[in-house]
């Protein structure tokens, strides 16, 4: 029974000395705060947006497509 009490004892000795060992250890370290927004490297100025001369491929004109064949009369 002697070498259950003087384990449990230290024990509760290691876990006491491990959590006032915590308290006592320095803060962690903050991250450091961002940092403030760049401005801009260059302003906007307000300017008209030309639109180039631009051909679409839908508007392009095709050659009308051939034919069909006449559809084969319907059974009786």
């Amino acid at each position: 029974m002697k070498i259950v009490r003087i384990f449990l004892t230290a024990l509760i000795i290691s876990c006491l000395w491990c959590v006032t060992g915590f308290a006592q250890l320095p803060p962690p370290p903050r991250h450091a705060p961002p940092p403030p927004p760049r401005p801009p490297r260059h302003p906007k100025h307000p300017r008209l947006h030309i639109r180039k001369p631009h051909i679409h491929r839908l508007h392009i004109k095709l050659p009308p497509p051939p034919p069909r064949p006449p559809a084969p009369p319907p059974h009786p």
